[in-house]
């Protein structure tokens, strides 16, 4: 009963007696399509159909959203998906064993933001940023920013693709990830230009011989990829910049 006020900077609803009534049609919430956020049932269908729905901002409020399908954010340009906070906002994986939470393949301009993509220890990856033949675009110019990944069985963070298409200028700013058995897979001859600012790579995991930064590539020209002020397994590389996959880090793996 009364009146009551959701807000943040990004959206705003009104709710009268429980019913929910979006006020800014710039911007879409994943509650608007059905999702709860209680730890419970499946969300996979709203968490979809808010992505698909053709709006700029997808809002993901702060709770615990069940996800037993993988999400995939396929040829899009211009998407936001916006969290409540990297632990605050948990999508975690309820689906069969090996499964992967979000696909970004074929997109432009994404940005995932204050985001916790957790694989319940079940999944085998949280994330993998791809292109195939056939998409709209080339995936380029995305931003995770304040995202955390981790708790799967496999790799955490998959970039790149065996096709060799074009995953070029992503940046990772304030990236966490811990429980993985890879965290971070960059392959393809056209997979270049890899930012990480800040953020950390725990070198805690419940799974035994953990990898950080496994680099797949049958021709590594022209790959570039910076870190600077990451902490990767309790080090500290400042200003490590490695191009052409010939200089070393910590924790680092050559195939």
């Amino acid at each position: 009963t009364g009146q009551e006020y959701y807000r943040t900077d990004l959206h705003a609803h009104e709710i009268y007696d429980g019913q929910w009534v979006r006020q800014d049609d710039r911007v879409v919430s994943v509650l608007d399509f059905g999702a709860k956020g209680n730890d419970t049932g499946d969300d996979s269908a709203a968490f979809q159909a808010a992505i698909n729905s053709g709006e700029g901002m997808v809002f993901v409020p702060a709770g615990t959203y069940r996800i037993a399908t993988k999400l995939n954010i396929l040829n899009k340009s211009g998407l936001t998906l916006q969290g409540g906070g990297q632990y605050q906002t948990n999508i975690y994986w309820n689906g069969a064993s090996g499964g992967t939470l979000f696909e970004i393949e074929g997109s432009q301009g994404v940005t995932l933001r204050d985001l916790w993509l957790n694989g319940n220890n079940v999944a085998a990856t949280s994330l993998v940023i791809s292109r195939n033949a056939g998409n709209t675009y080339n995936t380029i110019l995305g931003l995770l920013d304040h995202v955390r990944l981790g708790n799967v069985t496999g790799t955490a963070l998959k970039i790149g693709s065996s096709n060799n298409l074009q995953v070029d200028s992503w940046m990772f700013q304030n990236l966490f990830i811990d429980n993985y058995g890879v965290a971070v897979r960059i392959e393809g001859t056209m997979t270049m230009n890899m930012n990480f600012i800040g953020g950390g790579i725990s070198g805690l995991s419940s799974i035994p011989s953990t990898v950080g930064f496994e680099l797949v590539s049958g021709d590594d020209a022209g790959l570039q990829f910076f870190i600077h002020q990451t902490m990767i397994a309790g080090e500290l590389p400042d200003l490590v910049f490695f191009e052409h996959i010939h200089s070393a880090i910590t924790h680092m793996s050559y195939k």
